[in-house]
Parts: structure tokens; sequence; C-alpha cells
């Protein structure tokens, strides 16, 4: 439970840290991997995958994970506009997000036929497939992809601020002020957000569940 995880935590830190001791900490918790260990061996059905540095162990670990659910192709129509493919780039391998990295989406739109007023959107969705995020652009004299043919779109985020877990995102393609929904996709590019390397501060890690956005903030306190 949470308490005596708190306990076990921090009592390794203690020892590891203050009396100079070596411990071997067995967890796929890679969370508390990275915040508890400097150095890492990866076990693969008993055997010996790689020792080393705990982030570059790490990160061999993500990369035996990739697939290819990090692209997405459509089936363009000639009759309405469309998602022609879309892809996720992750701060790592494998759909893998670190929290506070930049993340970035990238989409091709098929437009068959002039629309002056399209817009594209699309959520970011979680496990329970509540959105939590939504991103929309919409054709512009700075920003057109009104006329016919193909056009690609990117949205960064400079720093992703989604707690750990699983996520997905759906998109959208219709025309402002919500005159027609042209195209719906769901389910795509499913990600997973990851604490590695981040200290929460306190001896019981980052627990699952405990929320789903983590704002950036700064604590002010005086004395009354």
């Amino acid at each position: 439970d949470l308490e005596f995880q708190k306990k076990c935590l921090g009592k390794m830190e203690e020892v590891s840290k203050k009396h100079g001791r070596t411990i071997l900490f067995v967890s796929h918790d890679l969370n508390a991997i990275s915040i508890l260990t400097t150095r890492c061996l990866l076990l693969d059905n008993g055997i010996i995958k790689e020792i080393g540095n705990t982030t570059d162990v790490i990160r061999t670990y993500y990369n035996e994970k990739q697939n290819t659910s990090a692209i997405f192709s459509g089936i363009s129509t000639t009759e309405k506009p469309c998602l022609s493919s879309a892809e996720i780039l992750t701060s790592e391998p494998g759909n893998i997000q670190t929290h506070n990295r930049p993340l970035k989406f990238r989409f091709e739109l098929t437009v068959p036929s002039t629309n002056d007023c399209l817009a594209f959107s699309f959520q970011i969705l979680n496990a329970q497939q509540v959105p939590v995020l939504h991103f929309w652009i919409l054709s512009s004299n700075e920003m057109p992809f009104s006329q016919n043919g193909k056009y690609e779109l990117e949205c960064l985020l400079p720093a992703t601020h989604l707690y750990k877990g699983d996520y997905t995102i759906s998109t959208f393609i219709g025309e402002n002020k919500g005159k027609e929904l042209f195209e719906s996709v769901s389910g795509i590019l499913p990600f997973e957000v990851v604490m590695t390397g981040i200290d929460p501060g306190h001896s019981f890690g980052w627990q699952d569940n405990s929320c789903i956005y983590r704002e950036t903030h700064n604590w002010h306190f005086k004395k009354r």
C-alpha cells in the first residue's frame, strides 16, 4: 500500500546515500528505478541484455517497445476533406513521452475542393476516454489550407504537462462555427507519458491516477 511503499523507498534512499551501501532494486517501475538507481541491468527471460548507466538502459528498454502505431494512414476521398495521415513524434522511442519534454504531432489533410471556412482540430484523451486537451486551427490568410490539395500541419507542445498514463487522440475536420463535420477519427496514435528521471520531491514516488495534468506553478508563503 501507499504507506508501506513510502517507507520502503525512503529507507532505501537513506541507506544508499547516507551509509554508502549498495542496494539491488528489482522492479518494473521505471520511475522509481530512474530516481533510486545510478546503474541498471536489463533482463529478458533471464538473459542479460544490457548493463550500464540507468538512463541509457531505460532508453534501450523504450527502443524495444517500438511499434508502428505512431503513424496513422487514412483513406483519401474525392468528395470531402479528410485526414490522409497522422504521426506522433514522442520524446522517446516506442511512443513513450517523458513528462515536461517537447511533443509533436504531424497531420496531412486532403482537401478535394475549395472551402473558405475549413477547420481542423484534435483532442488528447486519457485511458478512460476523457478529453484532456483540445487544439484547433482555422483556415485564414496567415494559415491558408482552404484550396484543393494536400496540406501538412504540425502542432508542437514545447513542454508536455500530461501526467503519467496512456493516451490516444481523436481528430476532427469540419467547417468553422459548426456548420458541417466532414470527418472524425478516434483512438489513433496511442502513446504513454512517463515521469522517468523526474524527482517528485517526496519518497513515495509518482502514484497512478493521482491526476491527469500537472500545471507549472510556484509556491509563496509567509508567517503571519
